[in-house]
């Protein structure tokens, strides 16, 4: 029997900041992404508040939306930290965009995306990140950005390396393994700021992974190791890895290769950046590199605040004009960003951005 659709009512928007928001939340994202049965089946009496992730700044930014008494959809904002070059960029990350089945091709998505985005441009957010259909989101200024990089490898033309001690990861193996994240990742290109209490608090991600022991003291590495599937075939995915000291990538890779062939797996994913010791030291006889944009796991990225945006990424934008030797005129340049005008100076380490009330000639289009 088809689904019974719910009549249009007017929407209501509300944040996700009590228990009774959040426990809707997880009713209505249940029934958008899995079934209004599974919804239907939920223990809500056991969500607590202390369930929300502590990325959502409270849920302040989240939304949902409500005809009537009934919760239609959702929206999840979370604030994070991306690093572009010698800039640091606090960005809201979109998540858990859903409707109700019973209410969808009714707008509510739309709405809650428009409301959760004004929301966050008025909290401070200059940016906006997510990873979603190319054919949905660009109606809210979304562009697909950071391609996401993965190499991979038939198993047996992995390279050979040191053989370390290794073992699965526990709890408390959670700071060190964050520090090594931390002095890694944190001094690669496009790479998100780790949150301490989000990483400890999931313990799925710490149970993937496996700690490497090598001879030294000082030889110590970490590896994230995940069944999966690219296509119709069956991989083993490195989801990430980090270590210190001699030889830690080579031990890495080992692993991976013995981990493969353990599972019967002819070929093994690493989804590192190009940047990465590890991809450094793969072999590529029967290896392919692809960048590329892969549907529901394409980077999207939006600019919320021209203004706020240029503030935040000023050190990067300097450091670039001074070296291709260019020279901003001494009045700015005049920007125009979707309906606004700015006059906009480029080389000031403060960001400095003047709103214009129109400009009779435009230096530069800034449309994402």
């Amino acid at each position: 029997m088809a689904m019974r659709k719910w009549k249009p009512r007017p929407l209501e928007i509300t944040p996700v900041e009590t228990l009774e928001q959040l426990r809707a939340a997880r009713y209505v994202c249940t029934a958008g992404f899995g079934s209004v049965e599974a919804a239907e089946g939920l223990d809500l009496s056991r969500t607590r508040l202390r369930d929300r992730s502590p990325l959502d700044g409270g849920g302040h930014l989240c939304r949902l939306g409500w005809w009537g008494e009934r919760v239609v959809g959702h929206v999840g904002v979370v604030r994070l930290g991306l690093r572009i070059g010698r800039a640091r960029l606090e960005l809201a990350g979109i998540a858990g965009v859903c409707a109700d089945p019973r209410a969808r091709n009714g707008g509510v998505a739309s709405a809650l995306m428009r409301d959760a985005l004004k929301a966050s441009k008025e909290a401070g957010i200059a940016f906006s990140l997510l990873f979603g259909i190319r054919d949905y989101y660009h109606r809210f200024g979304f562009v697909p950005a950071f391609a996401r990089r993965t190499v991979t490898v038939r198993t047996k033309e992995l390279p050979e390396g040191p053989r370390w001690r290794v073992r699965k990861a526990r709890s408390a193996d959670a700071g060190t393994i964050l520090e090594q994240y931390d002095r890694l990742y944190g001094a690669m290109d496009l790479t998100i700021n780790r949150d301490p209490a989000i990483f400890a608090r999931r313990n799925r991600d710490i149970r993937e992974m496996y700690v490497l022991q090598g001879k030294s003291k000082g030889q110590w590495a970490y590896v994230s190791l995940r069944p999966g599937k690219v296509g119709d075939e069956d991989v083993l995915l490195v989801r990430e890895a980090g270590g210190s000291g001699e030889g830690w990538p080579g031990a890495v890779l080992a692993l991976a290769a013995r981990q493969a062939k353990r599972e019967g797996r002819e070929k093994v994913v690493f989804y590192l950046p190009a940047a990465h010791p590890v991809s450094g030291q793969l072999v590529f006889g029967d290896a392919t590199a692809t960048t590329e944009y892969r549907r529901n796991s394409a980077a999207m990225a939006c600019v919320l605040d021209f203004a706020g945006l240029a503030r935040q990424m000023a050190p990067e934008w300097c450091a670039r004009v001074a070296a291709t030797g260019a020279v901003v005129p001494k009045g700015g340049l005049t920007v125009r960003f979707r309906e606004e005008c700015y006059r906009w100076w480029p080389d000031r380490g403060d960001g400095r951005t003047e709103l214009l009330s129109g400009a009779s000639r435009v230096d530069l289009e800034f449309n994402d």
